[in-house]
């Protein structure tokens, strides 16, 4: 069996809030739980990338980019007491130090939670998918449950927390039993009140499996595909993932729910951790394109909402014009051809970006948008044309009202029959007008100009026979 050295594991909890409220959910966090606003990312978040880049995730207030939040390391070692024993005893996990618990709330109203945990004992192939796996899990029992171990050499402790009682009164307790379903409700618990909804139940996961040297990782796309499709254990194996060997020592993988990272250890004499650097620095290439992946699912929901709408008032007209204000700004502010110096991470972030469809996705938007303009200037126009055919209706009457009056004081027709006609050519010369302007039927057209005719000459005839 190839050597595992270690496996570390973001867990990353997809999720849209409202985008008028971002501030004050951003506030909410920091005032009801051990949220921190980040002014100055991570070096390896930011080492070698491009400006834009840092703007686009880490700029905090500014608009179009990220805030980014990380959980007091304090309050989060203090939860994981360093290790948590699966119940069932299949992993131990621990809370990555460096990564920690963060959180990414974009200005576009969607959001990431991130909770890194390391595998304390990678034994298997299987072993590394079932930690994936299982912990990815929103469905019951499903779901592991995970245990600070009680000390049992330690009489003085207080006695271990009840399992049902309030996550807040759980954590941190020696004996404290939880799932990561009940810790993202918790951790997110203050944005219920500002438009929350999630957007898939499971979280997505981006892994990084670091093995000794000398492993020939082409023999491993079996795993890679496992893992970046995040299967379980029994499962047959999908046929194919989007992978790219970035060089001998790193092989990565990206799916619509995961990306996975194979590397081995380089040369001996060059000291860097490079499971490290995989697991931050080129997950900043796929938080990118994941952000992106999202931003384009909100404007997909706004561009459907309009669309159900089906109207042309000046409020959807507004709407749409947001929806064009926004997906330009994306356009300009969040989409990028490349995020780095770097040639490697470049191409790390056009794989991301082919897995996670985000070309496909931006056309679609983009697409609908137009078809949306296309069926707004048709219905505008309608409109336009309806309001038309009411005036030219009004100007007949008008005109009836007007030549029979006049008509009339010529040829001294009767008092009575003028009177008459006052009130009632208007009336037919109305209905005449509207059946033959609102037909599409050309022989109903020419039937009501015909009976117009006839129909002046009838009442022209008429008030000189009375006369």
């Amino acid at each position: 069996m190839n050597k595992i050295k270690s496996q570390n594991s973001r867990f990353l909890y997809l999720f849209f809030i409202d985008r008028n409220c971002l501030n004050q959910a951003v506030d909410a966090l920091t005032k009801n739980l051990d949220w921190e606003i980040i002014e100055k990312p991570y070096g390896l978040y930011s080492d070698e990338m491009l400006y834009r880049i840092r703007n686009f995730l880490f700029s905090n207030k500014q608009d179009n980019s990220c805030y980014y939040l990380k959980f007091k390391k304090q309050t989060a070692n203090k939860w994981f007491k360093k290790t948590l024993d699966d119940q069932k005893q299949r992993f131990i996990a621990t809370l990555n130090q460096q990564a920690g618990i963060e959180l990414f709330l974009s200005h576009y109203g969607v959001g990431i939670l991130s909770i890194t945990l390391t595998n304390k004992n990678p034994s298997d192939f299987d072993q590394l998918k079932q930690f994936n796996y299982l912990l990815s899990q929103a469905k019951g029992k499903l779901t592991p449950r995970l245990l600070i171990p009680y000390p049992s050499d330690n009489p003085k402790l207080p006695p271990a927390p009840a399992e049902d009682a309030p996550l807040s009164e759980r954590l941190g307790k020696y004996g404290c039993i939880f799932d990561l379903v009940e810790l993202r409700k918790y951790l997110l618990q203050p944005l219920n009140s500002f438009g929350f909804r999630q957007i898939q139940r499971q979280f997505s996961v981006y892994s990084v499996i670091h093995f000794d040297n000398g492993v020939d990782l082409t023999e491993l796309k079996p795993l890679l595909s496992a893992l970046s499709h995040v299967e379980e254990q029994q499962h047959p194996g999908s046929i194919e993932v989007n992978h790219q060997r970035m060089n001998a020592c790193h092989l990565a993988g990206v799916s619509s729910l995961g990306a996975a990272q194979l590397t081995t250890e380089q040369n001996s004499a060059q000291q860097f951790d490079r499971a490290l650097q995989v697991l931050n620095k080129y997950f900043i290439a796929y938080l990118t394109a994941l952000m992106q992946r999202l931003i384009l699912q909100r404007l997909i929901d706004d561009a459907a909402y309009i669309v159900r709408k089906q109207g042309t008032t000046t409020k959807s007209r507004q709407q749409l014009q947001n929806l064009h204000n926004n997906i330009l700004g994306f356009k300009v502010t969040g989409y990028f051809t490349e995020i780095s110096h770097r040639e490697a991470i470049n191409q790390y972030y056009q794989l991301c970006q082919t897995g996670l469809r985000i070309p496909t996705s931006l056309q679609t938007v983009q697409d609908t948008l137009h078809h949306i303009d296309i069926n707004n200037d048709a219905e505008f126009q309608q409109g336009i044309s309806t309001k038309l055919e009411w005036l030219q209706i009004l100007f007949i009457v008008f005109s009836a009202v007007e030549v029979s009056s006049t008509i009339a004081e010529k040829l001294n027709f009767t008092a009575e029959y003028a009177a008459t006609s006052t009130i009632l050519l208007p009336i037919i010369a109305g209905i005449i007008s509207y059946l033959g302007l609102t037909s599409e039927d050309p022989k109903w057209k020419l039937g009501s100009i015909s009976a117009g005719i006839l129909g002046f000459l009838g009442w022209l005839g008429l008030g000189i026979w009375l006369k």
